[in-house]
């Protein structure tokens, strides 16, 4: 069976996971489900015992190894763990003249967490799931596999990913991932998933990205910010999120 990030004809593993396990660490309640929610159902709110998982579509090698080690160095800069002290991210929380909160995270691998995030974006595209229906890269596919493939991030305003936190409100529920839906922002196009509190927010447009997530988003210098959401905007775009009114 073909592997569909190297392409060639290998043996394919019968459960390759499309969101890392990791990213539901905080998620699981105290009998080990998962709150999950659907834009397009938003008077259901499901449960689930475990993550998305889908046979047949990586080989072992690209799984464990390949996405393996975007999993690895993403996991340990978003959730701690061992680096060297050299490689180690450094976080500064910082409010802006404006008052909007942010945290900037400095000393972060461009191009091992871009493609980590890329990977689960390109998982999704690629899943038969029902769960990722929405998300449909077409020819951006095969270029981001080309890119997790190679090692190449290329330049920051292709692709470029902004995250943004409720994570702080306390009022907001963090314990639920939602389904990944396609959106429209003036002229850009992209995918925005929530898993725990974050929402992933992937331009997939290559012109009208606005300048404020070119910004935010992680570059080449090795830096990027999250933007924090608090009060009336976290609960107004968590219900907007699942196509529901009011907060």
């Amino acid at each position: 069976m073909i592997c569909k990030l190297c392409l060639e004809d290998k043996p394919l593993l019968r459960r390759s996971h499309i969101i890392p396990d990791f990213m539901y660490q905080d998620i699981y309640d105290e009998n080990h489900w998962i709150h999950r929610g659907r834009p397009s159902e938003p008077s259901r709110m499901g449960r689930v015992p475990t993550g998305e998982y889908e046979g047949n579509i990586l080989c072992k090698p690209c799984d464990n190894e390949i996405i393996g080690n975007y999993e690895s160095y993403g996991s340990r800069a978003l959730y701690g763990g061992e680096l060297p002290i050299a490689e180690s991210p450094i976080f500064e929380q910082v409010v802006t003249p404006a008052g909007q909160r942010i945290t900037v995270c400095r000393n972060i691998d461009y191009r091992k967490f871009k493609l980590f995030l890329l990977s689960i974006l390109w998982r999704a595209s690629i899943s038969d799931r029902d769960f990722f229906s929405d998300v449909n890269l077409g020819g951006h596919e095969d270029t981001i596999r080309e890119m997790l493939l190679g090692g190449y991030a290329r330049e920051p305003n292709i692709y470029p990913i902004l995250l943004a936190t409720y994570l702080g409100d306390i009022e907001t529920p963090a314990d639920v991932i939602g389904q990944p839906h396609r959106f429209r922002l003036e002229r850009s196009i992209g995918y925005n998933f929530l898993i725990g509190g974050t929402y992933y927010i992937f331009f997939i447009s290559r012109s009208g990205i606005p300048a404020y997530v070119l910004d935010a988003s992680i570059s080449p210098s090795n830096e990027m910010k999250i933007i924090h959401l608090s009060g009336d905007d976290s609960g107004r775009l968590l219900h907007q999120y699942f196509g529901m009114s009011g907060k």
